[in-house]
Formats: structure tokens, C-alpha cells, sequence
């Protein structure tokens, strides 16, 4: 399993680079690319000793967080509608832990905000909105 999560946030990372968002523009053809690519997938690396500007050194903190932190290698583990989803009808617009198909576990919520984020966009995404 260790080397399936390394093969993931390697691959994970370098297709990020490949179609880097807006607000990452600036790792576009950046002379670290390989250094930032592995400071994101690894835990040992820290990545405060790249040479980027702050607005930078954030976006790889939050992505190293994802990805050499296994959350998103985690998340993406779950089935949606059976082990996470958003609760409807319901008060709360952030995914929350199920018990079963479509049974949402009552007054409970994910420990950790990071999965707790992740398992919202992935439920929003998945449910198309």
C-alpha cells in the first residue's frame, strides 16, 4: 500500500503541474519544479528551504498537506452516499460521516477540517451540484 500512495501523490502532482490553476500560475516553468514537486509528495522534505515568495510557499504547504499528508489518498478512498456525504435535508452544507446508504450518521461531523472540506467538494462534485 505505501508504494500505490507514493506511485498516487507522484502522479497526482506532476498532473497537477501539467494543468496548474489560476492561482498557481506562478509554478508554471518555475526552475524548482522538480524540488516543489518533491516537497509536496514527500513528508522528510521541508519545503520553507525553496527559493519561492510566500504567496507560494502557502499554496505548497496546503497541497503537501493533501498530498504527502494522505488526506486526499484517504478521502478519495470513501464511497460516496455510504461512508460520507452531504445530509439532506438538512441544515448543515458540509459533507458529515453516513452509517449505511444514504444514512446520515446523526449529529456527527469529521474530526479532521481538511477531510471534512475534501468530502464536501467530492460530494458536491459527485451529486453535480
Amino acid at each position: 500500500p505505501d508504494e500505490i500512495k507514493k506511485k498516487f501523490r507522484v502522479e497526482m502532482a506532476t498532473s497537477l503541474f501539467d494543468r496548474l490553476p489560476y492561482h498557481l500560475l506562478g509554478l508554471k516553468d518555475h526552475p524548482l519544479k522538480q524540488q516543489i514537486i518533491e516537497a509536496i509528495t514527500q513528508t522528510d522534505i521541508d519545503p520553507k528551504l525553496l527559493n519561492v515568495s510566500p504567496a507560494l510557499i502557502d499554496n505548497i504547504l496546503a497541497l503537501r498537506g493533501l498530498l504527502a499528508g494522505d488526506i486526499l489518498f484517504h478521502c478519495l478512498m470513501k464511497r460516496h452516499r455510504v461512508e460520507y456525504g452531504v445530509a439532506r435535508p438538512g441544515k448543515k452544507l458540509l459533507a458529515v460521516p453516513f452509517r449505511g446508504a444514504d444514512t446520515p450518521s446523526e449529529r456527527s461531523e469529521f474530526a479532521h477540517p481538511d477531510c471534512a472540506l475534501v468530502f464536501t467538494c467530492l460530494a458536491y462534485y459527485s451529486d453535480g451540484l
